[in-house]
């Protein structure tokens, strides 16, 4: 299966941004790719051009990507990188992080 459309695309992100404010009780303007990796895996990308203008028709201010990086002023507010953490324990998220940063 490919990419959905732009039109499945705005439906599923205004579904689950209208899911959170309902449970949240608050607009919400902030969003996050499921699985947002910027290169193709396997037939699958998880997000594109049809998913950020969504994001933009929806109100959303900023989304994060599943990438690792920087944030700087000139990057795009709708492909932020993030760090994905698991529910890993203790010793092996303070492993991970080192990669990141030093302590």
């Amino acid at each position: 299966m490919g990419m959905l459309s732009y039109e499945e695309q705005y439906t599923e992100i205004g579904m689950s941004k209208e899911i959170l404010e309902g449970v949240l009780g608050a607009p919400q303007v902030h969003f996050s790719y499921p699985f947002g990796g910027r290169k193709f895996l396997g037939t699958k990308r998880y997000y594109n051009a049809d998913s950020i203008k969504a994001c933009k028709a929806l109100g959303l201010q900023m989304v994060c990507a599943n990438y690792h990086g920087q944030v700087h002023s000139w990057s795009n507010p709708y492909a932020l990188p993030r760090i994905l953490v698991r529910n890993w324990p203790p010793d092996v998220f303070r492993k991970q992080m080192q990669q990141f940063f030093k302590y």
